[in-house]
């Protein structure tokens, strides 16, 4: 037998090896020891309460003294062998005479481990996870295996279903946007976006903040903040990078608490706020008297992006600046300016400083140095037009120009750049040959009514010899009348009453849409109204109808456009007949009186009609029910072929259907 000492060093031993390997699966129900195989030699497969409804698996990886009854033979036939606390690390073997055993008394020698049959079974569920269980031989109060809350982790226990027993070993962070991998401007937006998940599970509760120059930002998973659908694990957050964050690199924390663990990852964000000069078309160098044309994109990596641009220009070596100009690019980032040099300007290496900043103080320098020399020799350039202008002309009228430049001998010079700034647009000649240059010129509808004057010019450079020369054009240009067309109503007619939609397009005479403002005044019938701008050249207003425009509405249109080309109109719309929404309008209370009394009229008459067929019908029933009874009487008391029982039961019936019908026909008089 083993001692009582004994019984307590493998008790200790018990709890020791359960701590630290026991595993138990996911409870479930079993009835063999078989039915909790988990594949490892390794570990002793057992069947907590097989059969019971907690019953469940567990797989043991101590090596208990026994676990089943066929590990005790002893060879002794008058003993029975039994394991006593079977299925724990402290099961071990007993030896029970066969004699007492299961005779229904619990002998001295036997309890409720050995012989559980003669002796109350030990076994009792606690609330939580406790039990009464047997410790080798002992049954004592012990915790229950496979469950949780017994405060061990087991195998196939998690966080995620036995939150209280384990807690999350290996907190890991994905991060999905690795923003360490590029470089940033100011007014980029800045994205967090990170999965997590602990000991290789999802995790949707996670508490995770980022730190960095910006202070604390926190990061959501509720699909509001760029992190895909809510609770999946991905949590995300953004940050616009401020304009006044400087250049450099700056250290960002992202943490991560979860259910007691911690995890923290450092990455490196780069803000590097340069506006790229590229697409650069810049001379070299340049004669005095000529021109410096410059030509650039702003960009940022790579993007097309608009920005403020300041040229300055000095000569080598000094702090003389020749010119500093500010211009702002286009939407495409792009950047045309022209600078013409002097005479007086002194020749040698000029640097050009362009400076370009964009809307979130993203900033670009970059220096150009240009060779300016002094030229050998000027000569001035004759203009003159082969055909004498008018005097005046209309807006959009073409004006074709044919202009000869010659030298001072008088020879055409072919390879000039002609040019004229014409409503701050400047426009380039086409070389004809032999000294002819022309441009075909539509008035602009813009062009200020009265004197205007276009300022022609002509260069040209060739072996360090520049030539040069202007004209100046004048000539009177006169405003236009514009053109209005009625789109609606078609057919210029309408009725009294009508929801006339009345819309004008107003156009320049090349067929070009009107600039005017929001409202166009307009005389309906001598009544000042105005029409709503729509659009291209479109306007509207619905008008009713009334009685005093009979016979014909009058439109008289007297206004202008925006630049004082004149709009005026002049026309009639008949208005021939009624319409029936008039008298719907008019006669309303009329009208439904008169189709409430159609209605009443047509109930009554009906509910009458109604009456009259159902009475008539009832009569008709009645005679039919009379006929029948007299039938009935005939073939009991005369013919004598109908029995008593039957004559009885069909007179009932035929008697209450014409009471029936007789309370019916009272009640309908």
């Amino acid at each position: 037998m083993i001692t009582v000492f004994q019984k307590k060093i493998l008790l200790v031993l018990f709890l020791v090896l359960f701590i630290l390997s026991v595993s138990a699966e996911n409870p479930f129900f079993c009835s063999s020891n078989s039915q909790c195989s988990d594949g490892n030699p390794n570990t002793i497969d057992l069947c907590m309460r097989a059969g019971q409804s907690n019953s469940g698996c567990t797989n043991l990886s101590c090596n208990p003294v026994c676990s089943s009854n066929a590990d005790c033979d002893d060879g002794d036939t008058s003993t029975t062998d039994i394991c006593a606390g079977i299925g724990r690390c402290t099961a071990i073997c007993s030896h029970v005479l066969s004699a007492t055993y299961n005779n229904g008394i619990c002998e001295e020698y036997e309890n409720s481990c050995t012989v559980p049959n003669d002796c109350e079974p030990c076994y009792e569920k606690f609330s939580g996870c406790g039990e009464k269980a047997c410790i080798g031989e002992s049954c004592r109060n012990t915790i229950s295996l496979g469950c949780c809350g017994n405060n061990i982790c087991e195998t196939k226990e998690d966080f995620s279903n036995c939150s209280e027993d384990c807690k999350p070993r290996v907190l890991a962070i994905e991060i999905l946007n690795d923003f360490s991998a590029r470089k940033f401007f100011r007014g980029d937006t800045l994205i967090f976006s990170v999965r997590i998940t602990a000991d290789g599970i999802l995790v949707n509760d996670a508490d995770i903040v980022v730190k960095g120059f910006f202070g604390e930002l926190k990061l959501f998973n509720d699909g509001k903040h760029n992190d895909g659908t809510g609770f999946d694990a991905i949590y995300s957050n953004e940050y616009l990078i401020p304009k006044e964050t400087e250049k450099g690199s700056y250290n960002i924390e992202l943490i991560v608490n979860f259910a007691n663990a911690k995890n923290s990852v450092n990455k490196t964000l780069f803000v590097d706020p340069v506006v790229e000069l590229n697409d650069i078309s810049i001379p070299n160098e340049v004669f005095l008297g000529g021109e410096i044309n410059l030509k650039f994109r702003t960009r940022k990596e790579s993007i097309n992006v608009p920005a403020k641009v300041l040229f300055t220009t000095k000569l080598a070596g000094t702090d003389t600046i020749f010119f500093s100009e500010s211009l702002q690019s286009d939407e495409e980032g792009l950047v045309n300016y022209s600078y013409r040099t002097s005479f007086i300007d002194s020749a040698g290496k000029w640097i050009l400083t362009v400076k370009a900043e964009d809307a979130n103080g993203n900033i670009g320098i970059k220096d150009y140095e240009i060779n300016v020399k002094n030229p050998s020799a000027t000569s001035f350039l004759n203009l003159s037009l082969k055909s004498d202008l008018n005097k005046s002309y209309f807006r959009g009228q073409k004006i074709d120009f044919n202009l000869f430049v010659s030298d001072e001998l008088g020879v055409g010079i072919t390879g000039a750049e002609i040019f004229a700034l014409i409503s701050g647009k400047k426009v380039l000649f086409k070389d004809e040959n032999s000294g002819v240059y022309s441009y075909s010129l539509e008035i602009p509808f813009e062009l200020p009514e009265g004197k205007n004057t276009i300022l022609l010019q002509a260069k040209k450079q060739s072996e360090g010899k520049f030539f040069s020369g202007s004209k100046e054009l004048i000539f009177d240009v006169n405003s236009v009348k514009l053109d209005v067309e009625i789109i609606s109503p078609f057919n210029r007619s309408v009725d009294i009453g009508e929801n006339m939609l009345l819309r004008l397009r107003i156009t320049y005479p090349d067929g070009k849409p009107a600039v005017t403002g929001n409202y166009l005044p307009i005389h309906l019938n001598g009544k000042d109204t105005n029409l709503l701008f729509v659009g291209d050249g479109f306007f509207e207003k619905n008008y009713s109808v009334k009685e005093e425009d009979m016979p014909l509405i009058k439109l008289d249109l007297n206004s202008s456009d925006l630049y004082g080309n004149s709009i005026m109109f002049n026309s009639e719309i008949n208005v021939l007949g009624v319409s029936w929404l008039f008298y719907l309008k008019e006669y309303a209370l009329q009208i439904a009186a008169g189709i409430i009394l159609i209605l009443l009229v047509f109930l009554l008459t009906f509910s009458f009609y109604f009456k009259s067929k159902t009475r008539k019908g009832v009569n008709s029933r009645k005679e039919e029910i009379l006929a029948e009874i007299k039938s009935v009487q005939k073939q009991y008391f005369t013919d004598g072929t109908l029995d008593k029982k039957s004559y009885d039961s069909s007179m009932v019936k035929l008697e209450t259907e014409l009471k029936e019908i007789n309370n019916s026909l009272k009640n309908r008089k």
